[in-house]
């Protein structure tokens, strides 16, 4: 546990190894559902807020695995001079390169199928439209 003084305010940062609960908040998964606990919040002061129905909310994670890093890019996608650091960054979050079977125009997914036949296709469009395994299909046979 790591104790830091801050001015007037002391924060303390720790790591939880264990919590105790009762099982019948947890869902099919072993998940907290939220809907299932009375969660109480702290706002400031001597008020407390609680959380639930439509107060809750959710908004998924940008990343539910890591990926595999700019450094496993195939060399010619990590060396090419179109595409930005960006679009690199976000090419690298893929959990896996295309295999050969990836590649076989049979199995290519359907949007890139498409976007193919546009006049100004273009790589970025796919990346810019979140298509990033269609991007990195096509980035591998080009």
């Amino acid at each position: 546990m790591t104790m830091i003084q801050l001015l007037c305010e002391l924060i303390v940062i720790c790591e939880v190894t264990r919590i105790h609960l009762q099982e019948g908040i947890l869902d099919a998964k072993g998940q907290v559902d939220p809907n299932m606990a009375d969660l109480v919040g702290r706002m400031g002061g001597s008020h407390y807020v609680r959380a639930s129905g439509q107060a809750l909310f959710e908004i998924p994670k940008p990343i539910s695995s890591i990926g595999i890093g700019v450094d496993q890019l195939p060399l010619k996608i990590r060396e090419n001079s179109d595409l930005s650091s960006s679009e690199l960054a976000i090419l690298a979050a893929v959990e896996k390169i295309p295999g050969e079977e990836d590649l076989k125009p049979e199995n290519w997914p359907l949007v890139l199928k498409n976007m193919l036949r546009e006049e100004n296709f273009s790589v970025h469009q796919l990346i810019q439209k979140n298509h990033i395994w269609e991007a990195f299909i096509y980035l591998m046979l080009n």
